[in-house]
């Protein structure tokens, strides 16, 4: 399925930044436009992993941007537990750490980070 346009301001979208010729790929979460969001990885001078990659291999043309889930919190939930369990799910899904462009880990991995989503994208 696809996005829609009555998509909720609160919804946070799961994304992935794929590096086409190496196939290494980064896990992330933003609420913000993926333009914005990718211009700040641009600028960033943090030195993790994906920042490192990112300065040395930065033609647009070599990436593909898309989402794997739309994350809607659930009544009752800590936004930021949820949401981090949600990304951690991802980047244990595609092994983003040893084989990707993710630092660390995005929570302490927990069952509910193990709960297969509702994909937009994707193949899981």
């Amino acid at each position: 399925s696809t996005l829609s346009s009555s998509s909720a301001a609160s919804d946070v979208y799961k994304r992935q930044i794929l590096h086409v010729p190496s196939g290494m790929r980064y896990i992330g979460q933003t609420t913000i436009a993926f333009t914005l969001r990718w211009h700040q990885h641009l600028n960033a001078k943090s030195g993790n992993k994906f920042h490192s990659f990112l300065a040395k291999n930065n033609q647009i043309e070599d990436w593909q941007f898309s989402i794997v889930e739309r994350v809607q919190l659930p009544e009752g939930e800590s936004p930021r537990g949820y949401l981090n369990q949600r990304e951690q799910y991802w980047i244990s899904h595609y092994d983003t750490i040893e084989k990707g462009l993710n630092t660390a880990v995005a929570c302490k991995q927990t069952e509910a980070a193990l709960v297969q989503p509702s994909l937009l994208e994707g193949d899981a």
